[in-house]
């Protein structure tokens, strides 16, 4: 996985068993909390019709729209591309979940307990 990289240096570079220096610790944590904070998101509906792009706030960057679809109502349009935001949304949030995961061992648990029972709710 790529996540596993902010695990531990030593182990991969030497793998040594001693442990990573408390500033290198807090190197990795500040990189995970980096990655955490530019996470995205993006989705796209089964036939490839609609994609979407939220960026790291969960916030809509982009809606591509295939040509096909400009003869479709719109108030059935409009639900539909609603739907593939939310899952870009979604994947975000997920994203997140994976990498604090991954990662857990760099956080206090209260911490990843959160951050996981906000990715499980996402997922229902």
């Amino acid at each position: 996985m790529e996540d596993s990289y902010l695990i531990s240096v030593t182990h991969q570079k030497n793998h040594s068993t001693e442990p990573v220096s408390h500033a290198g610790h807090e190197a990795k944590r500040l990189e995970l909390i980096r990655r955490v904070d530019n996470q995205g998101g993006e989705a796209e509906d089964q036939g490839g019709y609609v994609k979407v792009v939220v960026d790291n706030c969960g916030r809509v960057q982009s809606i591509w729209l295939d040509p096909r679809l400009s003869a479709t109502d719109p108030s059935k349009l409009g639900p539909h591309v609603a739907a593939v935001c939310a899952q870009a949304f979604n994947q975000r949030v997920e994203q997140i979940g994976k990498i604090v995961a991954a990662n857990a061992d760099l956080l206090d648990q209260s911490t990843v307990d959160v951050v996981e029972a906000i990715a499980q709710r996402f997922k229902q």
